[in-house]
């Protein structure tokens, strides 16, 4: 939910721009082909930092504050033009307490001359993946059942600082194969998924969702690509792909499978790199990066990263963990201060 805030904090504030036409006061760009949306290409590193635990009841509000723009074209590639945005949210409780802050960046691709109604998009490269074709062989899916039930959890148990060595692999998961039902259940999750009259009176309601459903006519929100493959591909995608937010909860899967209960996950850090369509599988490893000490706390950092079926590195990540220590009682006084 953070990192998904920061992601349309920093699209709102810098590429979402809707131009209305203030004689019929209706919306010039309402196509995908004119109004920018942020990718995966276009997202580049996004960093959470954790300061309180998030309870029960409470209530929060976001403080955006714009951080610099400046442009990073390739002298070698002078077209298309990038020019990087960044921006911070921090998310403050009822108390005043900043609980959690991101930041991030996003790259915005200009062309050798500007979009008009109807144009395609740019090329990408071959950055983004084809229609996915694999079936998958009894052998292939046996190996995929094995990960996904060699899952540990660690739960109640504390994990010790003192118990951790450098270079210590994390127990991997599994995530996939992808299905729209997967996509459509994490959205919903994130209460970003809403259907029947309430899905209506949402898109109509926020000026952002100006699209039209060519099969049907209607106004549709740009949330649907990731689920509706006429929608996506109306985007310039070869179908639905998942979202960036779902790498990130993949990250914190593993991190908190392997820290348990009585850890807290102070930072993520995550690069997301290529996307992933629809029939994908992607493979979550990490292994302990380094543990440290740093105003008191007992540290580990974790390198983490996910790979799809064929290998293809999927998203880059680290996160950092205070641990228990044998040697300190003072971690649970500083956990709960804020009670």
């Amino acid at each position: 939910q953070v990192t998904g805030a920061l992601i349309m904090g920093i699209a709102s504030s810098l590429t979402e721009e809707r131009i209305m036409d203030n004689k019929t006061g209706r919306f010039i760009n309402a196509d995908l082909a004119n109004y920018k949306l942020p990718r995966i290409g276009d997202i580049g590193e996004l960093v959470v930092e954790f300061y309180e635990p998030i309870r029960p009841g409470d209530k929060f509000v976001c403080v955006d504050k714009f951080l610099g723009i400046d442009e990073v074209t390739k002298p070698e590639k002078p077209v298309p033009r990038l020019i990087r945005s960044m921006g911070q949210r921090k998310f403050l409780n009822q108390r005043g307490q900043v609980v959690a802050a991101a930041s991030g960046v996003e790259l915005a691709m200009i062309p050798e001359k500007p979009l008009r109604k109807g144009e395609k998009k740019i090329a990408m490269g071959g950055r983004f993946p084809e229609p996915w074709t694999h079936y998958y062989s009894e052998e292939e899916i046996a190996r995929i059942d094995e990960l996904m039930y060699a899952e540990q959890i660690r739960g109640a148990a504390p994990r010790f600082w003192e118990d951790v060595t450098e270079g210590d692999e994390l127990v991997p998961l599994v995530k996939g194969p992808l299905t729209l039902t997967d996509i459509a259940a994490g959205m919903a999750f994130r209460g970003f998924m809403p259907a029947m009259e309430i899905r209506r009176r949402v898109d109509k309601s926020d000026d952002t969702y100006g699209n039209i459903d060519p099969r049907i006519g209607d106004m549709f929100g740009e949330y649907r690509c990731h689920v509706e493959e006429h929608l996506a591909q109306m985007y310039g995608e070869p179908g639905a792909f998942a979202t960036g937010t779902q790498f990130m909860e993949w990250v914190c899967h593993i991190t908190t499978n392997w820290m348990g209960d009585d850890a807290f996950l102070k930072r993520l850090k995550c690069r997301n790199l290529r996307m992933m369509p629809v029939g994908d599988t992607c493979i979550v490893k990490g292994k302990v990066g380094r543990k440290f000490r740093e105003d008191g706390d007992y540290l580990v950092e974790l390198a983490i990263e996910g790979k799809n079926w064929f290998g293809h590195t999927i998203f880059q990540a680290s996160t950092i963990v205070r641990l228990l220590s044998r040697e300190s009682s003072s971690w649970g006084a500083h956990m709960f201060a804020s009670r």
